[in-house]
């Protein structure tokens, strides 16, 4: 199976001492991360390299947290554009939130996994994200059987794809799926986690987003010539 197609998207891990979230994050296909611990090596990291997201613990260090999103965020940065997820304790969630609109854009639980899932997908750009609209089949495991969804995709992208369906499946639900790429025929097939559902009055769609778990044989290297016949 291929386990990171080309081209995957850079996320920073910004925190000290959590191998278990470190695990969740490495589990989703076309991520690229750098994991660093302390306040000088994340400011560091942040200057030097353009990430497309970043995941940070508070506190970080021992340092005043503004001046990480300050450095983030400044002229000049190549990390000014990028994603900014707080992970924190439930204590701090109010001390974080403050920082959301000024420089962060989601504060997540470190004891809500989903929420977490949600926000790399959500906030974090893993695109780029391609309008392709073509039948997909799922396959889910429901009381020991498998059930066979027929839906169409909205947009792919490296990372995963958002299915316009009326079938609201639960956060946290995987599942198989396969679809056929409209350039060649070829088949794109693997497993999949939902991360979200759309948004009533945001977007024009009844759907989930889903991320890729796992990719099958040839099928990164097939996504990749779509994206470029597409491009």
């Amino acid at each position: 199976m291929d386990r990171k197609p080309p081209n995957s998207r850079s996320i920073l891990f910004a925190a000290d001492g959590t191998s278990e979230l470190w695990d969740l994050l490495a589990t989703p296909v076309g991520f690229d991360l750098d994991h660093v611990r302390g306040f000088g090596a994340s400011t560091a990291a942040v200057k030097s390299r353009r990430y497309n997201g970043i995941i940070v613990t508070l506190p970080l260090g021992d340092h005043p947290f503004e001046i990480f999103v300050q450095t983030v965020r400044s002229k000049g940065s190549p990390c000014r554009n990028a994603g900014l997820v707080v992970l924190t304790t439930g204590d701090r969630l109010e001390e974080a939130n403050a920082f959301v609109g000024s420089g962060v854009n989601r504060v997540v639980s470190i004891d809500d996994k989903d929420g977490l899932r949600k926000a790399i997908t959500e906030v974090i750009d893993v695109g780029p994200r391609t309008p392709i609209r073509v039948m997909a089949r799922l396959t889910i495991g429901i009381g020991g059987r498998d059930c066979q969804i027929r839906t169409y995709t909205q947009n792919i992208s490296r990372s995963g794809m958002l299915l316009d369906t009326s079938n609201m499946l639960n956060i946290g639900q995987q599942f198989d799926f396969s679809f056929r790429s409209p350039c060649g025929d070829q088949l794109v097939s693997g497993r999949a986690e939902v991360v979200r559902h759309t948004r009533d009055g945001r977007e024009q769609i009844s759907g989930i987003g889903v991320v890729f778990l796992e990719l099958n044989d040839n099928s990164a290297k097939t996504l990749d010539e779509l994206f470029a016949a597409t491009e």
